[in-house]
């Protein structure tokens, strides 16, 4: 068998070393593995209806102007605050729409017929990765985030 190239030698080392780090993520041997969902609400109390008539008519709401609403919850961007808001299950494009733009690909693979791909936000002095497999987050790891 013919030796391989230095060139080709060198690929497949970071090929295997980059399928490694991704196994890692996956699995979540290496960093911060994302907690367990939280539990699922229990259902509200229904009020309570009596058959009493009402004496007073029901209030109207007066009209309003239109005013566009507030928005909620952190802006998009690379904060701590949302890595926070990322959530295993999300899809690339979620978490792209938190953080406000793509990540870069550190790696792609497919492995066994599943595909894995880990994605680095980067803001000084810190940075965010996300690993997906099948598309979805399996797991995120963050150091330094403002």
């Amino acid at each position: 068998m013919p030796t391989p190239d230095p060139a080709t030698k060198r690929r497949n080392g970071l090929i295997g070393c980059g399928v490694l780090i991704v196994a890692l993520l996956a699995c979540g041997w290496w960093g911060n593995s994302l907690p367990d969902p939280p539990p699922e609400p229990t259902a509200t109390p229904t009020p309570i209806v009596t058959d009493a008539p009402t004496t007073e008519p029901a209030p109207t709401e007066e009209p309003t102007a239109d005013v566009a609403a507030e928005p909620t919850g952190p802006k998009p961007g690379i904060s701590s605050a949302n890595f926070e808001r990322i959530e295993t299950g999300m899809t690339e494009g979620q978490v792209a729409e938190i953080f406000g733009s793509a990540g870069k690909v550190m790696s792609d693979a497919n492995i066994g017929g599943t595909s894995f791909r880990t994605l680095v936000w980067s803001r000084f002095p810190g940075n965010a990765t996300i690993t997906f497999q099948g598309g979805e987050v399996v797991s995120k790891i963050q150091a330094g985030l403002p």
